[in-house]
């Protein structure tokens, strides 16, 4: 499994305007095809320091900051 820097060029910050973190997704699929999928299954989500395991249509506020963390496994 891959790292979505793999899919940025090590690009590791973006100024992006969404309403839900499923906007973020789809903008940085627009950016670099691929890294949505990865986004949406490999990732989890930290908004403003708050972590989610699933939060596509969590809604976010202006000026937040959304982290995408590869979501950890057991084992």
């Amino acid at each position: 499994m891959g790292t979505g820097f793999d899919h940025t060029g090590d690009e590791k910050e973006f100024d992006i305007a969404a309403k839900d973190v499923r906007g973020i997704i789809k903008i940085m699929e627009e950016r670099f095809p691929g890294l949505g999928e990865f986004l949406e299954e490999d990732a989890m989500v930290a908004i403003d320091g708050e972590i989610f395991e699933s939060a596509a249509y969590r809604r976010l506020r202006d000026g937040c900051e959304v982290y995408f963390l590869p979501k950890l496994e057991a084992g």
